[in-house]
């Protein structure tokens, strides 16, 4: 079976859902968006390139680099058609949109590629909190479940919310856990050891995933633990508001833009834990990134967090938006090294076993997904 994986934003998850499917004895086709994440700072060839040569894609998965102008401009209707035409030339058997927060010229995807089965994954179902676009998602949500086969949900509590409100298409939208993030150690040779005490915040800074209140928990977290360092890998205009909060610059290492991929490996590599002070979330990617280096996280109670943070196992969980629990719980790691890291042995073990069941799930998906086409056109 060849499976094409487009996405916009989620390039590292069509990366690793891309070899899963290869080592699983499966074909996959990637279909990219070049103003994505690394993309938008690496040339494709380049990028490309990187890809095969650190053994992230197998030589049998072709990647196709996409350039979309402005998320309200028609001519995305050009480069959608285009990917629609290079899929049909390519042959594959199930398309497969990673679809991102009110990414409409997806939804457009799923409706004109009438001739192949269409599988979407809706990252996020929810609108998060202060999200601009938050009015379109619901809109856009709704149009790729009506014109996909199946649907992919992260999270069990929204795949139930989503069948709730579809009725019609409850069985056509599925559960399968977000997978772990394979890729990501592959980007760097020579990975750093951990620097005892660094506390990783990676990712958009937009509003709602909390990186104040990270801010605001430095001062607690300092007086208990002197050594510990803040270490903010971001992007966004979040993380120049934040800035002004800051009380000690020395306590912080602030990297503010784009990770190349082994900056980003270094960046986990380096931390003692990772947090997610998200005030609203639908599931996380840098949760299951942190995971994949053997990190454990202290994670707001948000979403379907819960569903992925093994309480006192494989991280902590404590109430969104309150500084002093979430500074407490970072105490609380830091306090405890051998605790601290037999929590990420235990997340690193949770993410590879969950991920062989993860791929067998998807695989299943796409035969239904193929089932289903074949029942609609007879």
């Amino acid at each position: 079976m060849r499976i094409g994986i487009v996405t916009l934003t989620d390039t590292d998850t069509a990366l690793d859902l891309a070899d899963a499917l290869t080592q699983a004895g499966q074909s996959a086709n990637l279909y990219l968006n070049q103003k994505s994440g690394i993309l938008s700072i690496e040339e494709p060839c380049v990028y490309a390139k990187r890809l095969y040569d650190n053994g992230i894609l197998s030589p049998s998965c072709a990647v196709k680099f996409y350039n979309f102008p402005r998320i309200r401009d028609p001519r995305s209707i050009q480069v959608v058609w285009k990917i629609r035409q290079d899929m049909l030339k390519d042959k594959i058997d199930v398309a497969h949109i990673l679809a991102g927060p009110a990414e409409p010229w997806l939804a457009v995807l799923a409706c004109v590629l009438k001739e192949k089965p269409i599988v979407s994954t809706i990252i996020v179902p929810r609108a998060n909190v202060e999200d601009p676009l938050r009015y379109w998602v619901n809109p856009v949500n709704k149009l790729l479940i009506a014109s996909s086969e199946i649907v992919i949900v992260n999270g069990q509590s929204l795949a139930a919310s989503m069948q709730s409100q579809n009725k019609n298409r409850s069985d056509r939208i599925v559960h399968i856990p977000l997978g772990a993030r394979t890729s990501a150690v592959k980007w760097s040779n020579k990975l750093p050891c951990e620097q005892t005490g660094t506390i990783l915040f990676f990712g958009r800074s937009d509003r709602h995933k909390g990186l104040e209140i990270l801010i605001r928990a430095q001062p607690i977290i300092s007086r208990s633990i002197p050594r510990a360092r803040i270490l903010i890998v971001a992007h966004g205009e979040e993380l120049k508001r934040c800035r002004s909060l800051i009380q000690d610059d020395k306590k912080f290492d602030i990297y503010d833009g784009i990770a190349t991929g082994d900056f980003m490996a270094q960046s986990f590599a380096r931390s003692s834990l990772v947090v997610l002070p998200y005030l609203s979330a639908s599931t996380s990617g840098v949760l299951l990134t942190a995971y994949e280096f053997g990190k454990p996280v202290v994670a707001t109670q948000v979403g379907c967090l819960p569903e992925y943070v093994i309480e006192g196992v494989t991280g902590l969980l404590v109430p969104p938006g309150q500084v002093e629990p979430f500074a407490d719980a970072i105490i609380h790691l830091l306090q405890d090294d051998v605790r601290r890291h037999h929590m990420g042995e235990n997340a690193r073990r949770w993410a590879e076993e969950e991920s062989l069941n993860i791929t067998g799930q998807t695989i299943n998906v796409y035969e239904k997904a193929i089932s289903v086409h074949e029942g609609r056109k007879a």
